[in-house]
């Protein structure tokens, strides 16, 4: 079974589709330098992944995950990473209710064209850490507040949260 899935490299590879079924028993995924225009996942997909990098997709525009996609349970875990960097081209993140639920860190950084963030009800309901850095260009964040995320970050973890150019946030649903 594959534990670590690296994707790195393929300057030519514009599409990625991968079915959860292939990857039953992968902990990590990292997708790094390819010539992707969009990422999208849909919903209740690799719900056993523990960590998902992508870094340096030079042409990435968007990234989409359906709900409840990238959680293995509803339960606090220890662990669970998501970090997206060096997305020059990325405009876009948009997760669906419940995915990354029990993930404990999640890292924006440099990504400086980011216009739009929406995280739907309870990603990162446990989170303990929150990195937003270099979004310089960042606009909008749409119902980032709906979780329990901003109530653990406060009370019990770190959180850098720079954004200079922010016009509009979302506190639609908040618990």
């Amino acid at each position: 079974s594959i534990r670590t899935f690296v994707l790195r490299g393929l300057p030519n590879i514009s599409t990625l589709q991968l079915n959860s079924g292939s990857f039953y028993e992968t902990r990590t995924i990292s997708i790094n330098d390819l010539s992707l225009n969009r990422l999208a996942i849909g919903d209740n997909r690799f719900v056993r992944v523990r960590e998902l990098v992508v870094n340096g997709l030079s042409e990435l525009e968007s990234i989409a995950i359906g709900s409840n996609s990238f959680r293995l349970s509803g339960n606090e875990s220890s662990d669970g990473l998501l970090r997206i960097t060096n997305c020059h081209k990325l405009e876009s993140i948009v997760l669906g209710d419940g995915s990354f639920g029990d993930y404990k860190q999640v890292e924006l950084d440099n990504l400086r064209r980011l216009q739009s963030v929406s995280f739907g009800a309870n990603c990162f309901k446990y989170a303990s850490s929150l990195l937003l850095n270099e979004l310089t260009g960042l606009r909008t964040l749409l119902r980032f507040f709906t979780s329990l995320l901003f109530h653990q970050l406060f009370c019990n973890g770190s959180i850098l949260f720079p954004l200079v150019q922010l016009r509009f946030l979302s506190f639609n649903h908040f618990h």
